[in-house]
């Protein structure tokens, strides 16, 4: 008895009879059509607005990681700079002590040639080779003797 109508929408279809058409569109029209289109709306905009915040906040973190990953080489140049001037520091420490040992043993040498020149012979004296720490040949540190 009822035969359905097309009423505009698509898939919709109602009654045919006049009171429940009116009805119908009145609360489907009106009250759905609103309700559901200035819902759509509001989630449509939402979605815009949370689409564009996602947006900057990737920016953000992109921008973050970007400083992150630059403070890393940074740090990482520091410490090879650091590295390579602490070994240029160890060089420079050896080569200096090398020439302290040497300016001993030239000292020690002139102080032996000294000696054996202003004092009176009182027998034979210790070899140089004497005189010559061992144990630690950069260093060529002077053993002390009494005799000298």
């Amino acid at each position: 008895m009822t035969e359905s109508v097309d009423v505009g929408h698509k898939g919709y279809t109602t009654p045919k009879s006049r009171h429940t058409l009116l009805v119908f569109y009145k609360i489907h029209s009106l009250q759905s059509f609103f309700v559901f289109s200035s819902s759509l709306l509001l989630s449509y905009v939402l979605l815009r607005v949370l689409r564009a915040l996602l947006v900057l906040v990737a920016f953000e973190v992109e921008q973050l990681e970007e400083e992150i990953r630059l403070f890393e080489v940074r740090k990482t140049n520091a410490k090879r700079d650091l590295g390579a001037k602490v070994k240029t520091l160890e060089e420079e420490v050896d080569r200096l002590k090398v020439e302290i040992g040497r300016a001993l043993l030239r000292v020690s040498y002139a102080s032996i040639i000294i000696c054996r020149s202003t004092r009176p012979y009182k027998g034979p004296l210790m070899p140089l080779s004497s005189f010559v720490d061992r144990q630690d040949p950069t260093k060529r540190l002077l053993r002390l003797d009494h005799r000298l």
